[in-house]
């Protein structure tokens, strides 16, 4: 029997004030019936942050908790809104105010942004705002947000746009 292990980690640096936000080091594998579960979960990076298992109960579920809360912002923030929305901006206001409509890349990029300003106009701000949804629905709020864009926007580099090789990060071989 082959068995796949997956390790997921967000890195996630409270800084005061902001709220308490766990960096969870989920450990998932591949069972018989060949679903993907949660096997292991460390609540915090650090270690001598507990680790749980299905067999502990309520503190199981605590700990799956905590790592679909750290996904959620991670997801959110880093992974749409920076990569997405925040990444393209630059290249759509170039194509609006560089190219003419008849210019070739202008033909094969002008689908890609639309509503791209828009929604970056009308939509980042009531995400990343003190008491917008991010400040209300992440234990990080509004601050911790704000951090952690910074931080993924640090580490950002155009081998983040590669789809395959973010497939072969991900998957094992």
């Amino acid at each position: 029997m082959t068995w796949f292990l997956f390790l997921t980690w967000r890195m996630i640096v409270p800084v005061e004030p902001c709220g308490l936000q766990a960096s969870p080091v989920a450990l998932f594998a591949v069972n018989q019936e060949k679903r993907l579960r949660p096997a292991a979960i460390q609540i915090d990076y650090k270690p001598d942050s507990p680790v749980f298992s299905p067999v502990d109960g309520g503190p199981w579920m605590l700990a799956r908790l905590a790592v679909q809360a750290t996904d959620y912002a991670h997801s959110q923030m880093i992974e749409h809104l920076l990569k997405i929305h925040l990444f393209a901006e630059p290249f759509c206001v170039v194509l609006h105010r560089q190219l003419s409509s008849k210019h070739p890349l202008n033909e094969l990029l002008k689908y890609h942004c639309r509503g791209v300003m828009a929604t970056n106009t009308i939509g980042s701000p009531s995400l990343v705002t003190p008491n917008g949804y991010m400040d209300q629905l992440t234990a990080m709020g509004h601050k911790g947000t704000l951090l952690l864009m910074e931080l993924g926007y640090k580490t950002l580099s155009w081998k983040d746009t590669d789809f395959y090789l973010d497939i072969k990060k991900t998957w094992p071989r």
